[in-house]
């Protein structure tokens, strides 16, 4: 019985007990009571006297009442019914994260910085799980690319390099955007390979990138890397984060050392501005049929990497889920209306 109907709280059936027991008490009264007025001979005159009802009335009376206090006791104790419903299978998936941490993405026209903010808000999603992603990789990329954690199934591990991420104290010149591509394929190819070592039969999952940046790139080999990942049919979602306009750049900390803000600058002395490159991103995302998301504040990234992961989301078939389910309802109503015929008999 148990794998099909349980009880939450099954010390509170002694309730249902009392009742019954009570049942069987007044059956036994009644009894008694019968065979005493028996012995008259008339018995009809007898009930008109002690305005006792007739047998069959007392019996249902009194039969409800019990139905209705066992119901009662049956629906204190949390009584659940197994039930099976049928679950979409949803197709699982693999992404790899493209995180820019190039000198731009260290400009204030979003609070507290690009970076930060982008970090924070990928912490964020990362925190909720994501039943149809299975694994998680990350690169960061900036004049050159690293390849910080391969795909794994633990999105803690990504959490820890983000907050290694924000917590950086030296500048990172330039942005090549096709080097984090590269890399990203370079993560794809080495699963293949530990997937071919190991003797796995299974085919790996679907695979996407995601990256997050402000556009800028200053490398000569995406035209490469971008036509390498459309060949794979990998899509790449792109996250342009930034706002319109040029803002200076300001250094990190240890670079502050008389507690003023200091930008950077070039070799003349001039202030070096961070713009913000849509049409790149736009380009990467659409050239290997994935989508664009614009985020000028910031707070919308969390909800661009959902979209994201939503867009991607497909169902490829159900399967039957048995599950239990509260049915005290049930045992209210029929206690209820039992008790109700009590009253009105």
């Amino acid at each position: 019985m148990g794998d099909v109907f349980r009880f939450q709280r099954p010390e509170s059936l002694w309730l249902g007990g009392l009742a019954v027991m009570a049942f069987l008490l007044w059956a036994w009264d009644y009894r008694q009571r019968r065979k005493q007025l028996l012995r008259f001979k008339r018995l009809s005159k007898v009930h008109a006297v002690s305005k006792l009802r007739a047998a069959r009335t007392e019996w249902i009376r009194v039969a409800l009442l019990a139905v209705g206090v066992l119901c009662l006791a049956l629906a204190v104790a949390e009584p659940e019914a197994q039930w099976e419903r049928k679950e979409n299978v949803v197709e699982r998936y693999d992404v790899v994260l493209l995180m820019d941490t190039s000198l731009s993405m260290l400009a204030r026209d979003i609070f507290p910085l690009r970076l930060h903010r982008a970090l924070q808000e990928m912490g964020a999603l990362l925190s909720q799980p994501v039943p149809e992603i299975q694994k998680w990789a990350l690169v960061s990329f900036s004049g050159t690319s690293f390849i910080l954690s391969y795909l794994g199934g633990d999105p803690q591990n990504i959490l820890y390099y983000l907050d290694f991420m924000e917590q950086r104290d030296k500048p990172i010149y330039g942005t090549d955007i096709g080097a984090a591509i590269g890399s990203g394929l370079t993560i794809v190819d080495k699963e293949l390979e530990v997937l071919k070592r190991t003797g796995t039969e299974a085919q790996p999952n679907k695979k996407i990138f995601v990256m997050l940046s402000d556009g800028e790139d200053h490398g000569e080999r995406l035209a490469t890397d971008l036509a390498e990942a459309r060949k794979r049919g990998i899509r790449i979602y792109t996250i342009g984060i930034g706002r319109e306009g040029f803002f200076p750049i300001p250094l990190p900390v240890t670079f502050q050392t008389d507690g003023k803000d200091r930008f950077l600058r070039d070799e003349d002395g001039q202030l070096v501005s961070a713009g913000f490159g849509e049409s790149t991103l736009r380009w990467v995302a659409e050239s290997t049929g994935g989508a664009f998301w614009r985020s000028r504040s910031g707070a919308d990234v969390a909800r661009s990497l959902r979209e994201i992961l939503h867009r991607e989301r497909k169902v490829v078939g159900q399967r039957p889920v048995m599950e239990f389910r509260p049915v005290y309802y049930y045992f209210l109503c029929l206690a209820f209306a039992a008790l109700c015929g009590y009253l009105v008999l």
